[in-house]
């Protein structure tokens, strides 16, 4: 079990002279006691979240008494409440977190996959968190990040495409000859490649028009 006072007494003694051994390995230790700093202050926010309204307050809610009590721009005190918010779905990165055994970003990267993903997502999170950490101790917080990203998208109900990418996926042409030598075309089209279609359309009728009335004038 991770001990903070020992590794406060350990960093808070005089750095020169220490060997580099010992450096590195403190290095080590000040991302161990940030990340059980980081997972008591989900709890103290989880906590404050259930405490009854103070009407004399004037902090709205609980991310407003964050950002009051720690001198953070709304932003970042909304995030922290999020982040407590989600954590209370994943008990054993709580844990990994208090234990030093993952950083403040994995656990944050974990956080916010979860709270974009869909609710199949979701499930499959909280089913595979265990395993998910155990991969992501070995993995750099970015890396962690990507990792849960490709998860999210194998685990969701529309496979992780999102809107666009599904109007895009749906996107047919069709185009043949009739018997009366005229072209028959249909489609459908996304937004964006509507839009093309369309603009070419008209810049193509727009010049047939002109060409119409070019060789054949009104009144002839």
């Amino acid at each position: 079990m991770l001990d903070p006072v020992r590794l406060v007494e350990a960093l808070a003694e005089e750095r020169a002279g220490l060997p580099q051994d010992r450096l590195r390995e403190d290095l080590g230790s000040a991302v161990s006691l940030i990340a059980w700093i980081a997972g008591r202050e989900v709890l103290t926010i989880q906590e404050l979240d259930r405490c009854e309204p103070d009407p004399s307050d004037p902090a709205k809610d609980t991310a407003g008494k964050v950002e009051r009590d720690q001198k953070l721009e709304p932003g970042k005190a909304k995030a922290k409440t999020r982040k407590a918010e989600q954590m209370k779905s994943l008990p054993e990165t709580q844990k990994a977190l208090e234990e030093g055994e993952i950083s403040e970003a994995h656990a944050q990267a974990l956080a916010d996959i979860r709270a974009k993903a869909d609710a199949k997502a979701r499930a499959a999170l909280e089913q595979n968190e265990r395993r998910l950490l155990a991969l992501g101790r070995e993995e750099t917080a970015r890396e962690f990040r990507r990792r849960l990203e490709r998860f999210v998208k194998v685990h969701s109900e529309d496979d992780g495409r999102s809107e666009h990418d599904r109007k895009n996926a749906r996107q047919r042409l069709s185009a043949y000859w009739d018997r009366d030598g005229m072209l028959q075309v249909r489609g459908a089209f996304g937004p964006e490649a509507g839009q093309r279609v369309m603009q070419t359309l008209d810049e193509t009728s727009e010049e047939l028009f002109r060409r119409d009335h070019r060789d054949h004038p009104e009144g002839e």
